[in-house]
């Protein structure tokens, strides 16, 4: 495999050094929310065997061309040969270190879901509350390094209950980026963004 340097942008750099549980990263089409969590959880695993990392979207279905092929893909970009399993859509690193899929229209495969250590919620805007805190509490125990929950997503699709979360527990750690923020969009893309009305971005 060719190896290709992997780039971080700036404006991540809090995100990437918080150990904070809940992380809430805000940002529209082309900021590199979610490639930045994917780099972020890659490196993660690639420094401890003992991860072992769960990333959901509200419909299992839609992980497959979107979590799962950006993780693969952000992984190759650090050089790193991963086994990944499109039957359950899970990644397994050299060292022993995981990323599993679930979607929470089977809430029943969720429950059984144990050992996890840090959590990634994809469009967080699309679920309940309810759900929300179900996925939380597969969060629990003693594990090698620390628990996190992740929710990205859009700053216009924010429910209430998030909204209302965010206010009940200032001390989040939150980050409000746009596609600015992202050092490596081609001017092509930039300047489809900048056609596109304020909602759409």
């Amino acid at each position: 495999m060719q190896t290709v340097r992997a780039r971080n942008n700036p404006a991540y750099s809090p995100f990437f050094q918080t150990q904070d549980r809940y992380t809430v990263l805000f940002g529209g089409a082309g900021s590199g929310k979610s490639y930045s969590v994917a780099q972020k959880l890659v490196l993660r695993c690639l420094r401890d065997k003992g991860e072992r990392i769960l990333v959901i979207r509200n419909v299992y279905r839609t992980c497959r061309e979107s979590t799962f092929r950006l993780l693969i893909e952000v992984a190759s970009t650090f050089g790193v040969e991963v086994t990944a399993n499109r039957s359950d859509l899970s990644i397994t690193f050299p060292n022993g270190a995981q990323i599993i899929h679930a979607g929470l229209d089977d809430p029943e495969k969720l429950k059984s879901i144990a050992g996890i250590t840090s959590v990634w919620i994809e469009e967080a805007s699309e679920v309940k509350e309810e759900a929300f805190r179900q996925v939380d509490l597969r969060l629990r125990g003693d594990v090698p390094t620390y628990k996190q929950v992740t929710l990205t997503l859009n700053p216009t699709d924010s429910r209430l209950w998030i909204r209302r979360w965010l206010d009940e527990n200032p001390d989040l750690f939150v980050l409000r980026t746009t596609w600015r923020d992202n050092a490596f969009l081609d001017q092509q893309y930039i300047d489809v963004l900048k056609s596109l009305p304020d909602d759409l971005r």
